[in-house]
């Protein structure tokens, strides 16, 4: 009797996790979207920016990435305002919840325009702590593509 329980419940187990699987294996791009850009955020964190009047991509597969000991490294949201579009992340350190703006600017060329961090303590979540504000100044001209999560954490660093 205990032997058909096992086989029962491990039927059901292995039938959840591929129905689960393939639930999100169909989960469509998000796509966000204005008159300059066309933007897609599928799961496995690539990116793909298209500018709408000469149909150009640009790809990048490393941007969405967080550090590896964070629980929440997601996407919250990708706004656009004309040639401006700002990523809005979840990330975090080893001392801090990190909500992340990086911001790209197309003009000849997708540059990286500002990068800018709000801070959540760990172990403090009421302590203020001032955001960090990076911008090409900062930086010089990064390409889109070659924005990654050790390019920022340097950034982060300096």
């Amino acid at each position: 009797m205990m032997k058909l329980l096992y086989l029962i419940f491990t039927f059901i187990l292995i039938s959840c996790s591929i129905k689960n699987k393939k639930e999100q294996e169909n989960i469509a791009h998000k796509i966000y979207e204005n008159e300059f850009f066309l933007i897609n955020s599928n799961v496995d964190g690539v990116t793909e920016v298209t500018l709408n009047r000469i149909n150009k991509k640009f790809v990048n597969a490393k941007v969405l990435e967080g550090n590896s000991n964070c629980p929440d490294t997601s996407l919250d949201n990708i706004v656009l305002k004309n040639n401006y579009f700002t990523i809005e992340k979840y990330n975090c350190t080893d001392k801090y919840y990190l909500k992340e703006y990086i911001t790209f600017k197309f003009d000849k060329d997708l540059l990286l325009h500002k990068y800018s961090i709000e801070f959540t303590d760990r172990y403090d979540p009421d302590r203020s702590i001032p955001d960090k504000i990076y911008t090409s100044k900062d930086f010089g001209n990064i390409k889109f593509e070659n924005v990654t999560r050790e390019f920022l954490i340097n950034l982060l660093n300096k």
